[in-house]
């Protein structure tokens, strides 16, 4: 990271970077260079592919992992075990509900940023003008879908929390994502290009 990046519009965000070659690791170093704490997670033997492309640049790197992966921390985890994944998940924990995923590991609000929530979401939402008929036996089978224990836990394992909302609730949620990021957006100087 540049010694700047505190004035920059990112400073302050931690991205973990789970990429590799070219576009995932160009998109993270984008957000590094505007002041992203980003953190680069390559295979403990190998290390990112890109570590053998191109014109070599000292012992570890090229030129071309130098191209898309500058301003970064690089750290070595193998994600096909279940010790890589908990250290990833541990770096990526930024939700209120890390207990659930990670029973012990602290959220970053509670790590001393309250009111810090940056989870990821999905939700079912149907086109505008379906009816209502349709929209209610919809929700209907995804209440019962989602209650599902052993969807519930293969959800959990893959690091996602599944909950029934009602549409109002989803409104409602949808609002006041728009209206959290749009301030931070502003905040930041951050517009849609």
């Amino acid at each position: 990271m540049t010694s700047s990046s505190s004035l920059q519009p990112l400073a302050g965000i931690r991205v973990l970077d789970l990429s590799r070659v070219l576009a995932g690791p160009m998109c993270a170093m984008a957000l590094a260079d505007f002041g992203a704490d980003v953190i680069k997670v390559e295979h403990p033997a190998r290390g990112d592919d890109t570590r053998d492309w191109g014109v070599r640049v000292g012992t570890r790197n090229t030129s071309y992992f130098n191209s898309a992966n500058r301003n970064k921390r690089s750290i070595t985890l193998d994600l096909q075990s279940e010790a890589g994944l908990q250290v990833a998940r541990a770096i990526a924990v930024s939700s209120e509900q890390a207990k659930l995923l990670l029973p012990g590991v602290k959220s970053v609000a509670e790590q001393g940023f309250p009111g810090f929530d940056a989870d990821t979401w999905g939700g079912l939402i149907a086109p505008l003008g379906t009816p209502q008929a349709v929209v209610d036996r919809l929700n209907q089978e995804l209440k019962v879908a989602l209650a599902d224990p052993a969807l519930q836990k293969k959800m959990l394992a893959a690091g996602a929390i599944v909950r029934y909302q009602d549409g109002a609730t989803m409104k409602a949620r949808l609002a006041h994502d728009y209206a959290r990021w749009s301030k931070i957006a502003s905040d930041k100087g951050i517009s849609a290009q």
